[in-house]
């Protein structure tokens, strides 16, 4: 269930802060908009105020207003697009100017008719007859209220003063952001790391010197009912207040990320511009010297027995880097791609890309980068015996190391499912019983050599 004091906090805090917008993004295609708006009213007292320039992809239940000045005793979500249907609507009862046009565009006729209908076509009254869906296009002298190319939020409000101000919150998709990092490998050991926020906003608005900031972890947006649940509880707790961790260091300096429950909130240090349809990288990252190992691995499994006649199999070995969350920062290490790179003597190579979930502390950042082919795997069946629910099988993996240095494997080696009763006997080389279905052998391989594992392996089917 999402932490839904942690949203709570963040929307309350609006108060406190110096930009009129403040935008939290979560990785999950979510934003919460915090906006102080300033409006100068026509009257004191009861009246209409239309809040406009929402986005289209709001969720509705979530929007939440509040001010020190005016009370909102009423609001009205309109989602009325500008259309000819809409405009049309808008204007039954009224006389709507109708025209034609030549062939170089120019208007050459114009009548004056009365729209009666439009529940199915449009009925006007010309000339003192009833006339159905005429075939002539529409002029009108403006667009209504309440038509907009937005949602506009219709609120009933009480004002004593003129001038005032109000706290607008949301949640809307169509912001989302992901972290994208390049990996420069410069040794054996050591590699340099640049990291980039990239935020993408498809929604149709833009937001100008707006306050960012990025969540990450696992919130649980769910369905119309939770977020009408999560609304009630804004309604509910809208007076109180609460305690949130300051993101301000002691001597005044703003720190880049905040750190709350099981979420990091990475904070952009400067204001910054979102245009509509666009996408916006932003370093926060530039790392020398971090220690990586890399892992090279094999995944093998024995399935299917009794089918698998083939004798030899080759087995591609895998590339896996490794680096430890912490040496990165002592923040949560949000999840994205890793564009990796080897540098020798200034030249770089591309090695392939590697994913990587949300990690933090001692947690291990594991890219998958490719295979590589300077080290080559057989598996070999030298000879089986099978029984009605199971057999013996004399297993021998060759394991050949071109490389110029001295290299370590990982082999995991799985024997079908959990169904399944296994053992290993006769082997020539350790290895742990890593869970009821794996063995793992780690292999050392010194430079220009070759290893020949043998063992017999005993199923039984339960």
């Amino acid at each position: 269930m999402i932490k839904y004091y942690i949203l709570l906090s963040l929307i309350i805090i609006i108060n406190l802060c110096s930009s009129q917008t403040k935008i939290t993004i979560y990785n999950q295609d979510r934003a919460l908009i915090q906006e102080i708006r300033d409006k100068k009213l026509k009257k004191r007292g009861k009246q209409i105020l239309n809040v406009e320039n929402i986005p289209n992809s709001v969720i509705p239940s979530t929007i939440y207003l509040f001010s020190d000045n005016i009370s909102f005793i009423t609001k009205n979500f309109i989602n009325k697009k500008i259309s000819k249907q809409s405009l049309l609507n808008a204007n039954v009862g009224n006389s709507i100017e109708l025209i034609k046009y030549d062939e170089n565009g120019t208007i050459s006729k114009v009548i004056i008719g009365k729209l009666l209908s439009n529940l199915r076509e449009p009925v006007f009254e010309i000339d003192n007859k009833i006339v159905i869906n005429p075939p002539y296009k529409y002029r009108f002298d403006h667009i209504p209220e309440n038509i907009s190319d937005h949602p506009i939020l219709e609120c009933q409000i009480e004002s004593n003063e003129k001038n005032i101000n109000y706290n607008l919150a949301y949640l809307t998709t169509g912001l989302s952001w992901n972290a994208e990092y390049i990996l420069n490998l410069k040794s054996e050991n050591l590699c340099e790391i640049e990291a980039w926020y990239l935020i993408n906003n498809k929604l149709e608005l833009s937001f100008q010197n707006a306050d960012i900031s990025l969540a990450s972890g696992i919130f649980n947006f769910n369905n119309d009912e939770r977020g009408r649940n999560f609304n009630q509880k804004l309604y509910a707790t809208s007076d109180q207040k609460f305690s949130y961790r300051s993101s301000t260091k002691s001597n005044g300096d703003t720190e880049i990320v905040t750190e709350i429950e099981d979420y990091s909130i990475f904070h952009i240090p400067e204001n910054i511009n979102l245009d509509s349809e666009s996408t916006l990288r932003y370093k926060f990252i530039n790392s020398k010297n971090i220690p990586y190992k890399r892992q090279y691995y094999i995944l093998h499994n024995v399935y299917d027995y009794k089918y698998k006649r083939q004798s030899k199999e080759n087995i591609p070995v895998f590339i896996q880097l490794q680096l430890s969350s912490n040496d990165i920062g002592i923040f949560q290490t949000p999840q994205g791609n890793y564009n990796v790179f080897e540098n020798n003597h200034d030249e770089l190579t591309y090695l392939g890309t590697g994913y990587s979930r949300i990690k933090k502390g001692e947690d291990l950042i594991k890219l998958d980068i490719g295979k590589t082919h300077d080290i080559l795997c057989s598996f070999i069946t030298k000879s089986s015996k099978e029984y009605k629910n199971g057999g013996e099988f004399d297993i021998s993996v060759s394991i050949e190391n071109r490389k110029e240095k001295a290299i370590s494997i990982k082999w995991e080696e799985k024997f079908f499912d959990n169904r399944t009763n296994w053992k290993i006997k006769n082997a020539n080389h350790d290895y742990i019983r890593r869970d009821a279905s794996t063995a793992e052998f780690i292999v050392d391989l010194k430079k220009k050599s070759v290893k020949e594992i043998n063992f017999t392996l005993v199923i039984e089917k339960n």
